[in-house]
């Protein structure tokens, strides 16, 4: 078969084209194995794995409890600042008006 230049130069166009069209598939496929390299670092070292999942699970529970306890420890603060308000009120109504007017502004401080 004899091939004529307009063949030749149309082959030619095709084959870069064909060309060009897998290079860009396979840029895109280097770009996601890129990707994926980068979001994948921890599988680096898998011995490690098992170990930060396990410790990752008690430091969630841990912290939980730690929210549990600083809940308890403020809600009994707030019982105690209660009472003493109230007993520091009731301490000022009751003998507030026999006291000598100097000491009515610290007996007016409040705990907080």
């Amino acid at each position: 078969m004899q091939w004529n230049c307009k063949q030749i130069y149309a082959l030619r166009l095709a084959f870069f084209e064909e060309r060009k069209r897998h290079e860009d598939k396979l840029e895109k496929h280097l770009k996601r194995i890129r990707q994926l390299d980068d979001e994948s670092f921890f599988l680096d070292i898998p011995s490690k794995l098992p170990e930060a999942y396990r410790q990752s699970l008690a430091e969630f529970q841990r912290r939980m409890a730690f929210g549990v306890a600083v809940e308890k420890i403020c809600t009994q603060l707030q019982k105690v600042v209660r009472q003493e308000f109230k007993e520091r009120e009731d301490f000022n109504l009751k003998f507030g008006p026999y006291l000598p007017a100097a000491t009515k502004p610290d007996l007016l401080k409040m705990p907080i």
